[in-house]
């Protein structure tokens, strides 16, 4: 999407256009393989997934852990106005990158990173998120986290937390390694 925003705002049209119709002939394409061939609606995951989640937090150590620590875990989404909250607060933080791509020239490594940091948000903010709505944020800011400077420790910070918030949820349902997770989640 911010890369649509990009090529919109950043005066290429034309790109804009044959880029939206390359994209609306591969999703065709892919709807179809998936139906011929797997006899399965590509669409599926998307379109029957909202509401999967009742609960505030599945798995991800977003805002609601802190705030509500592993309450977050149990409580279900429609008790309060959790779910509202979070979606205003990620609309907030939503608008600098929109403003940043409407009125600055932008290059792959910006759009790379504005996308990590939408996902970052994404992440962060709404409710029923599960841990793995991370990996694309991490993927993401790969590329500008190489050309160093404080994205890079930014990425590593994110790297680590992520690979946390991996460890515990999996250590919670396969206590394997207890004598590691024993001290790393117990201080």
């Amino acid at each position: 999407f911010i890369y649509f925003l990009c090529l919109f705002f950043g005066y290429r049209k034309k790109e804009f256009f044959h880029q939206a119709i390359l994209f609306i002939v591969f999703f065709a394409v892919a709807i179809l393989i998936f139906k011929l061939f797997g006899g399965s609606n590509f669409l599926d995951p998307y379109t029957k997934s909202v509401g999967r989640y009742t609960n505030i937090s599945l798995n991800a150590f977003n805002i609601w852990w802190l705030v509500l620590s592993e309450k977050a875990w149990n409580l279900h989404d429609t008790t309060g106005p959790y779910k509202v909250i979070g979606l205003l607060l990620f609309a907030i933080f939503e608008i600098p990158v929109l403003i940043y791509v409407i009125k600055q020239k932008i290059n792959p490594p910006k759009i790379m990173l504005l996308a990590a940091y939408s996902y970052l948000v994404f992440f962060i903010f709404p409710t029923q998120i599960h841990e793995r709505y991370l990996f694309p944020a991490i993927a993401l800011l790969a590329i500008p986290a190489i050309a160093g400077g404080i994205i890079f420790y930014l990425y590593l910070v994110l790297t680590i937390t992520f690979f946390y918030n991996c460890f515990a949820v999996l250590e919670s349902v396969y206590p394997q390694f207890s004598f590691v997770s024993g001290n790393l989640l117990t201080g």
